[in-house]
């Protein structure tokens, strides 16, 4: 697709101009993997995990989830309108909880309470310490998705012309001075969704909000962080659509399945395919259904509804863990944790040494972890890390 000409509504509502990408550390793409209900990270020798409006502190050792809130003597009360409690983050409408380790700092997009609706970003130390304002949008620009990667912070937004169409674009906000600028608009229609970045390439997944057909537009697209231009991924062939971006040993890898199965199945079969960082190349590498991630090294399918291999053998939910070739290393069946059923699965695998996942219940998100080093092993027994109110 052509890039477009940065749309001037988007302009108004921007607090400034230009912002020049920082060197800093990498987003790592294994945080977060599409669907996931929770969002989890590894920082500070424990992770940070966040349910509901709160942010949480994990520690490794102790395993004990402790509200990551700044003030003594604090009750952590989640139900007032106006809580004491600064562990709490009121997301807008819509957006994701989401916050971002980077850099030995953590930052977060959320709507403050003593403004009209503003979204701020926000950099704290990681007690959550030494808060400080990064930028604050103006208040008919609304961060729904982000991630922080070599410096800046990227976030997908959405504003709305006088007609109403509404228009979605990606910011870029530097982080060193906090200037805002956009980095791509999308045509009046396109909506992108479940950015990711890798290397100087940020992905995201696009779909229609002009139409009635819910799989219109659907599609991963390539936009290259040095010249600002998006390219569609193709799928392998025609009627199939490409989802979920995940990158192991260099690579990008992608899973397809059939447009159709948008409509008759919650986690249908897909392909796996390895290819070139621009999307080039597609190589299929195995079949299976399960929401694509990674570790880095290795490609996870989360099977939260249940396996379903390419031969069509059928069993109950499970983490399958392949090698970059294909290769299938090791499967984490899931039907026997104590805490019984779960209607959600959200995987972590991390760059550490262990592996995350929170059983969402409907009410509470359990939260298990197996090391890395048991990967082969066909004896994994998920250890039980804590449960967290998600009501």
């Amino acid at each position: 697709m052509k890039r477009l000409v940065p749309l001037v509504i988007f302009l108004l509502l921007l607090l400034s101009g230009c912002g020049t990408a920082q060197h800093g550390a990498d987003y790592d793409a294994t945080w977060r993997l599409g669907l996931n209900v929770a969002t989890c990270q590894e920082m500070n020798g424990g992770c940070y995990f966040s349910s509901v409006d709160t942010l949480y502190f994990i520690d490794s050792n102790t395993l004990t989830p402790v509200p990551l809130c700044s003030k003594p003597d604090c009750g952590h009360n989640r139900g007032s309108l106006d809580p004491d409690c600064d562990a709490r983050f009121t997301f807008g409408s819509g957006q994701d909880s989401q916050f971002f380790c980077s850099d030995g700092s953590i930052y977060t997009a959320f709507s403050t309470l003593n403004t009209s609706g503003e979204v701020s970003l926000v950099k704290m130390d990681p007690d959550g310490q030494n808060r400080k304002t990064v930028t604050t949008f103006s208040k008919g620009v609304r961060p729904t998705g982000g991630l922080v990667h070599r410096g800046c912070y990227y976030a997908i937004a959405s504003a709305f012309q006088e007609d109403g169409v509404r228009t979605d674009g990606i910011l870029q906000v530097d982080l060193s001075r906090g200037t805002q600028k956009v980095l791509y608009a999308l045509e009046p229609g396109l909506s992108p969704s479940m950015l990711t970045a890798y290397g100087g390439n940020l992905y995201y997944n696009t779909y229609r909000t002009d139409t009635k057909d819910p799989i219109a537009g659907r599609g991963i697209w390539c936009l290259e962080l040095a010249s600002g231009t998006s390219r569609r991924i193709e799928a392998s062939e025609e009627g199939w659509v490409s989802l979920y971006a995940a990158f192991a040993d260099g690579m990008l890898f992608t899973a397809e399945h059939t447009l159709d199965a948008f409509d008759t199945e919650a986690d249908p079969v897909k392909r796996i395919y390895r290819r070139n960082l621009d999307g080039s190349g597609p190589e299929l590498i195995f079949e299976g259904n399960g929401v694509l991630g990674s570790d880095g090294e290795r490609l996870y399918l989360s099977r939260g509804w249940g396996s379903i291999d390419a031969d069509g053998t059928r069993g109950g939910p499970c983490i399958v863990i392949f090698s970059p070739d294909g290769e299938e290393l090791d499967r984490v069946w899931l039907d026997g944790l104590p805490t019984g059923g779960f209607h959600m699965l959200s995987l972590f695998p991390g760059s550490g040494e262990q592996v995350l996942f929170a059983c969402f219940d409907g009410s509470n998100n359990h939260l298990y972890r197996f090391p890395k080093a048991d990967i082969g092993s066909h004896a994994i027994r998920p250890e039980f890390v804590c449960s967290i109110d998600a009501t």
